[in-house]
């Protein structure tokens, strides 16, 4: 393996497993930001304590634009990626007014129409704000029309399909308290016609005395459905705490002490991913100066607390964080914003605790008051790229060097009814007799929203995947797929949608006719990404069993497209 050697590795959770791990030098991350077309400047905003970003495909092209907020003009800047990683300015004629005292920016298809819409929290006295994405880079203000013109002390925002429905709501995070403001946490129902209902309290989840900074929609416990975890404000030395609400079926239970997330610290930021390989998501909460937080999750049900372990505390004012595997090596690495003029921190994961801080070999510990950070593929080259914003200074993008040097894997998810993205959804890929996992979702950094694709960093052996396995929200339905090159972007098509390319519910003969185009022009090889939906077996080729499936299909005239009976998770 050149400069590489695979060892053994054990975290102190007690799981074990063999990941690459990387021995040579790494190249470090650079900022391109004013390079690629961005130029923006953050104003203060230590009142509010720091104001979203966010990474979007917001024209529908396959790359990652950009969404920044917080000027002291108030200019909220969307920049159109050209597919290179490079950028121009769009915001004139987009529609999107300059606002001040901005929080959150959070993203979501709410109106099931096919395109990203975007939703901004805004701090006391101004009202939260609801653009629809019309196409073409501009945007309506629906936020009156659709119920959601509130004030109040907005902070986080994250969108999930809490009751099953297919429409995808909103949590919107208040921190009460603030200068005596009463407003409390909302959960927004999403009714299905452009409108909202607040529905928190009688779920019992508005957290009437907390301060919350931040939520997110986990599915913690692995049965399908949206759990709601707070992070609250003022926990340290104090009896605030971080709140979990488990989804029991649409209603919510409160299993916080149970489930050992309480936490007791300043939560501002919350970052997710399963780092130890058992399948289940562990939580890294940011603190203040008393340490801070790594709950690891597992069958249980029950959070072990091992930031000591992992060597991740920091003892530093920590806010905005990310879990993110930048060197692709098949582990979960982390980002961390810190304030009060320290350094940003990324900590590398060797796969075994504790971590490692790099922060300076690779070019990311910044000092100053950096409150938010995003990820995203900018440049499509299959490394992640690091958005990271800081008050009166320059947006940093951090352009990753790493891609080159490692495999990847990227999937991008297509929903079942209104919840377009299949935000909720749960993606493991094994390769190599290594299983990772994803979720999906739709605002869980502090105040900022990453890419909707799930990356896989793979390693240094390029074989094909041998499983991917997807698990749509709020169902049984799932679909195995085996055999998938890496360094690919693949779609992933829920059951129903396999053969019907025009997504019109049935097979038509010109579906069947590009079937076997793509059947002779592969000769029984691999399929192309672009081709996935005629995969209908899920062996990535297109072959004679695959159109014998269309065909029985298409000769059952005016019945749903249904090629098989909808597979219950093992």
């Amino acid at each position: 393996m050149d400069a590489h050697r695979v060892r053994c590795v054990v975290f102190a959770a007690g799981v074990s497993c063999i990941v690459p791990w990387v021995s040579a030098n790494e190249e470090p991350f650079v900022d391109q930001a004013v390079a690629r077309g961005v130029n923006y400047t953050l104003g203060t905003n230590f009142t509010q304590w720091g104001t979203g970003i966010a990474f979007a495909d917001l024209d529908n092209d396959g790359d990652p634009d950009l969404i920044l907020t917080g000027a002291t003009n108030g200019k909220i800047a969307l920049y159109q990626n050209n597919g290179s990683g490079h950028f121009t300015d769009r915001t004139v004629g987009s529609g999107i007014a300059a606002s001040t005292n901005m929080g959150a920016v959070c993203l979501a298809d709410y109106d099931a129409d096919g395109d990203q819409d975007i939703f901004f929290t805004r701090w006391q006295g101004f009202t939260n704000l609801l653009y629809r994405n019309e196409g073409n880079f501009i945007f309506t203000n629906v936020t009156v029309a659709a119920g959601l013109s509130f004030d109040g002390a907005a902070s986080g925002a994250n969108w999930g399909d809490y009751d099953g429905d297919g429409w995808l709501d909103l949590y919107v995070s208040y921190r009460t308290g603030t200068n005596a403001e009463t407003i409390q946490n909302k959960l927004f129902r999403n009714n299905g016609d452009g409108t909202f209902t607040d529905v928190a309290a009688a779920l019992g989840v508005q957290a009437p005395d907390d301060p919350t900074l931040l939520a997110t929609f986990i599915d913690y416990d692995n049965d399908s459905d949206s759990d709601l975890y707070l992070g609250t404000d003022k926990g340290s030395g104090s009896e605030l705490i971080n709140r979990l609400f488990r989804n029991d079926g649409g209603t919510f239970t409160e299993v916080t002490e149970q489930a050992n997330a309480a936490a007791h610290i300043d939560c501002m930021g919350i970052a997710i991913a399963d780092i130890d390989y058992n399948g289940y998501q562990d939580m890294f909460l940011t603190n203040v100066q008393f340490g801070h937080k790594l709950l690891m999750g597992d069958a249980s049900g029950v959070f072990s607390e091992q930031a000591a372990a992992a060597g991740v505390e920091c003892f530093q004012v920590g806010w905005g964080c990310v879990f993110f595997d930048y060197n692709n090596d098949r582990t979960e690495d982390l980002f961390i914003a810190h304030v009060d003029n320290t350094p940003n921190r990324l900590f590398r994961n060797p796969g075994s605790f504790p971590f490692e801080d790099v922060s300076v070999a690779m070019g990311v510990a910044l000092s100053g008051f950096s409150y938010v950070c995003a990820i995203a593929d900018v440049d499509m080259d299959g490394d992640l790229d690091l958005g990271v914003a800081t008050s009166l200074q320059r947006f940093r993008l951090y352009i990753n060097n790493e891609g080159d040097n490692r495999h990847w894997l990227k999937l991008k998810l297509v929903g079942i009814g209104a919840n377009v993205d299949a935000i909720g959804a749960q993606a493991r890929v094994t390769h190599l007799g290594l299983t990772q996992m994803r979720e999906l979702f739709a605002g869980a950094n502090y105040r900022s929203d990453n890419e909707r694709l799930l990356h896989f960093g793979i390693g240094n052996l390029g074989a094909p995947t041998e499983r991917i396995e997807v698990r749509w929200p709020n169902s049984n339905v799932y679909r195995v797929l085996t055999g998938y090159p890496v360094d690919r972007v693949w779609t992933i098509y829920p059951p129903h949608r396999l053969g019907d390319a025009n997504a019109n519910g049935m097979i038509d003969p010109a579906e069947i006719a590009e079937a076997l185009h793509i059947m002779v022009a592969t000769a029984g090889g691999h399929i192309q990404p672009g081709q996935e939906i005629y995969d209908i077996d899920g062996d990535c080729d297109v072959d004679r069993n695959d159109l014998a499936s269309m065909l029985a299909t298409y000769t059952r005239v005016n019945i749903p497209v249904s090629h098989a009976p909808t597979p219950t998770m093992p």
